[in-house]
């Protein structure tokens, strides 16, 4: 059984592109902008279209980008991702093994949230129904088989405090 595919990059707060070697780094305006202070962010290819798009994780509203050709367009609104709490952090992972990236979000002194991908680009919010909607000082997360199941776990990380959770 091949195991579920799941990705977790970083970004910077400036995106470049890959120089030759030796040459200079050049800033590269694909529409990403910045509006809050952004605490991270996470590459995954939630549409299935074959390129990353983006979630940031910000203090205040967090921002799904659609990766539309090399341009990042901002989808939060009608994906149905509503995150305005101070996040920490983000993960893709498809927890519910529908071919479907899903999105877990860590927050900072409020509810975590588990978006379940609908595979139509948008998002429900699932958290509290699998009792994964933590409430601590989030700090970070990550999605493995531990047990090796075929299905992906959940390690939330909690500033000062951990909790391990095997919801799914």
């Amino acid at each position: 059984m091949q195991a579920p595919k799941f990705w977790l990059w970083l970004l910077t707060v400036v995106l470049v592109a890959a120089p030759a070697q030796g040459q200079p780094l050049t800033e590269v305006n694909v529409g990403l902008t910045q509006s809050h202070a952004g605490q991270g962010a996470s590459w995954g290819d939630y549409d299935g279209d074959g390129d990353l798009d983006l979630y940031k994780v910000n203090d205040g509203a967090d921002v799904l980008y659609e990766n539309q050709s090399g341009t990042f367009v901002d989808v939060t609104a009608v994906s149905g991702i509503s995150g305005t709490t101070i996040g920490q952090a983000a993960v893709w992972g498809d927890y519910d093994n529908d071919g479907d990236l899903d999105l877990y979000v860590v927050n900072y002194g409020s509810a975590n949230f588990l978006y379940r991908n609908r595979g139509d680009k948008t998002f429900e919010e699932v958290g509290t129904w699998a009792a994964v909607n933590d409430s601590g000082n989030g700090a970070s997360a990550a999605w493995i088989d531990y047990n090796k199941d075929g299905l992906l776990d959940l390690y939330v990380v909690n500033d000062n405090q951990f909790s391990w959770s095997n919801k799914f």
